[in-house]
């Protein structure tokens, strides 16, 4: 609080203090047309990332261990 109260002045904390914030809702025939898309790239984005760095990792270390022991 010490921190907002030195970064904002008096009068501005007693603003954002009062300040009344409106929940916007989802529009639900889009929640519900577009929820298995959004499940499918939740799920297999993130699997699909750790494969292609595995792979990527992978071949560089082969590449670069690979060319100090050819020259022997």
């Amino acid at each position: 609080l010490n921190a907002l109260d030195y970064l904002i002045n008096k009068n501005g904390l007693s603003e954002a203090k009062s300040k009344d914030y409106a929940v916007m809702l989802l529009d639900t025939k889009k929640i519900n047309s577009e929820k298995s898309y959004w499940q499918i790239i939740n799920i297999l984005l993130p699997i699909f990332l750790v494969i292609l760095f595995a792979i990527l990792f992978q071949w560089l270390r082969k590449r670069k261990f690979t060319s100090k022991f050819k020259n022997e």
